[in-house]
């Protein structure tokens, strides 16, 4: 078998692991907004409506390390931009532009209450839990 077709096929298997439940691409199951756990579904209109393409192509291109979204780097360019315009098919409502956000706030009490309320998803060092990983370095560069 050609090496090439092997690794699309193993790419093709990976990504239709993530795939929601109910999506025509996918049989597998959700268990906890993640399907087989591997990470939280992206065909969602929250996430689809407020991510632009560099986010998209960084979390393809980048991963998201110590989660189960690996980096594709060996991609070229064009089946990344092709994967971001097939991405924005799912989408089913316009895109929205945050505007800019000055963060104020105490961050010790900002912790205590991370601590208290968001921990247990996302974990003590937000590094992962039932919930996204919001201390991963990629994520937050994007």
């Amino acid at each position: 078998m050609c090496p090439e077709f092997t690794q699309r096929h193993r790419d093709r298997q990976m990504c239709q692991r993530l795939l929601p439940t109910g999506d025509r691409r996918s049989t597998r199951p959700l268990v906890g907004g993640r399907c087989c756990d591997l990470g939280p579904s992206i065909n969602t209109p929250e996430l689809l409506g407020l991510v632009d393409d560099k986010f998209l192509r960084d979390a393809i291109v980048q991963g998201r390390p110590g989660t189960g979204m690996p980096a594709w780097r060996h991609l070229e360019s064009q089946d990344v931009e092709a994967l971001i315009r097939y991405i924005h098919t799912w989408q089913t409502s316009p895109s929205r532009t945050l505007p800019p956000l000055t963060v104020q706030g105490d961050p010790e009490a900002g912790g205590l209450l991370f601590e208290r309320t968001c921990s247990s998803c996302h974990g003590h060092n937000a590094d992962g839990g039932s919930g996204p990983q919001l201390g991963n370095p990629v994520f937050l560069r994007s």
